[in-house]
């Protein structure tokens, strides 16, 4: 079996990821829809943004000269 388990991370200016905390879980078993869009919405835009990423570094690009799938999240760099 698998399970979903939620996570804080933080991705420092070299792009290493730092574990900050474990959650028992990441809210999927609650009946609220508000939850189950934000949600939906979350894992959508973090796929889409993965995504753009990867293809920005296996095409050689840099990965920090900005993002066009972000989302709802917020771009930080500090050159």
């Amino acid at each position: 079996g698998f399970g979903f388990y939620g996570a804080d991370f933080v991705i420092d200016n070299d792009l290493d990821v730092w574990f900050i905390e474990p959650q028992h879980g990441c809210g999927l078993d609650e009946d609220h829809m508000f939850r189950v869009l934000m949600h939906n919405d979350l894992f959508t835009e973090m796929i889409d943004i993965v995504e753009e990423i990867t293809l920005k570094q296996e095409a050689g690009e840099v990965v920090t000269s900005g993002l066009k799938n972000l989302g709802g999240y917020e771009y930080v760099y500090n050159d």
